[in-house]
C-alpha cells in the first residue's frame, strides 16, 4: 500500500510495481535454477517433487501479480467487503488502486 501523498507523485506507483515483479522474477528463476540440482540447498528429500507437482497444478506464474490477472479475486473481494458491511459501497478497482497500475 503506497500513502495518498505519494501515490500522487507521478510514477512511483509504477515503480514499486515493477521493483516488486523484478524481485519475484529473480526468485522464481532461482527456484527453477535450483530444481535442475534438485533443490540441494532446501536440504528437504522431498522438496523438488513437491515444486514439480505444485509447477503442474499451479502454472509457471504461481503467484500472479497485477491487478489485471487479480481483478476477479479482487473484486470478489470487495463484493464480500460490502455485503459484510464493511464498506459503504461497493468498491471497484478503479477506486483502490492507482490509475497508472490498472493496466498491470
Amino acid at each position: 500500500m503506497i500513502r495518498r501523498e505519494l501515490a500522487r507523485r507521478q510514477g512511483l506507483a509504477r515503480a514499486v510495481y515493477d521493483a516488486f515483479v523484478q524481485a519475484k522474477e529473480l526468485a522464481q528463476q532461482k527456484y527453477l535454477d535450483d530444481a535442475v540440482k534438485q533443490h540441494m540447498g532446501v536440504i528437504t528429500p522431498w522438496f523438488s517433487a513437491l515444486f514439480e507437482k505444485n509447477r503442474r497444478l499451479l502454472g509457471d506464474d504461481w503467484w500472479p501479480y497485477g491487478v489485471g490477472a487479480n481483478r476477479k479475486a479482487i473484486d470478489t473481494f470487495l463484493r464480500y467487503h460490502h455485503e459484510q458491511g464493511l464498506s459503504k459501497r461497493r468498491l471497484t478497482c478503479e477506486d483502490i488502486f492507482v490509475p497508472e497500475l490498472l493496466d498491470t
